[in-house]
């Protein structure tokens, strides 16, 4: 008898329209978490109506804002544009976006400022076909650290029991 076997690699697949949050930049890592230092965001919408030439890459525009986790306000906005992966894909990614939370949020500077807490948002919207549309969400988490706890058995500091945690 002849046999045959296989396999594959099954990856998330977005509806039309709605963007989606990647950890690499390859997109196979969607995410809904990313790290509040260090850490860069990918961003890819699949929207077939879009690819306008067959023979160019087209692009599309998304708006991300950080949303405070705090109270609510916006803290940054950013539009980006998104390029078709190949021509007549109808895949449209980002480049890199860097993540950080130690600069002033500056509008179009392609740079998300958030801090530990905050809520990346990103929206799409076709103008074609507009149940092409839809939106996504990533919480931004804090950074774990090295940390040393100390127990003292008195108050004067004697006989220290110290447990130390690598993060």
């Amino acid at each position: 008898t002849d046999t045959f076997t296989d396999s594959a690699s099954l990856l998330p697949v977005l509806a039309p329209g709605e963007p989606g949050f990647y950890e690499n930049k390859q997109f196979t890592d969607l995410v809904d978490t990313y790290n509040v230092r260090n850490d860069v965001v990918y961003i890819q919408v699949s929207d077939a109506d879009e690819n306008d030439n067959s023979g160019i890459v087209d692009s599309v525009v998304v708006r991300v804002f950080v949303g405070n986790g705090g109270n609510g306000l916006i803290v940054d906005t950013e539009l980006i544009q998104l390029t078709e992966a190949t021509p007549a894909s109808g895949i449209f990614r980002s480049d890199t976006l860097a993540l950080v939370d130690t600069m002033i949020p500056v509008f179009g500077d392609r740079i998300l400022t958030a801090g530990a807490g905050d809520t990346l948002h990103v929206f799409y919207f076709d103008n074609d076909l507009a149940s092409d549309s839809g939106y996504d969400t990533a919480l931004i988490l804090a950074v774990p650290t090295n940390g040393i706890v100390q127990f003292y058995e008195n108050i004067l500091g004697l006989k220290a029991i110290i447990h130390k945690r690598n993060a």
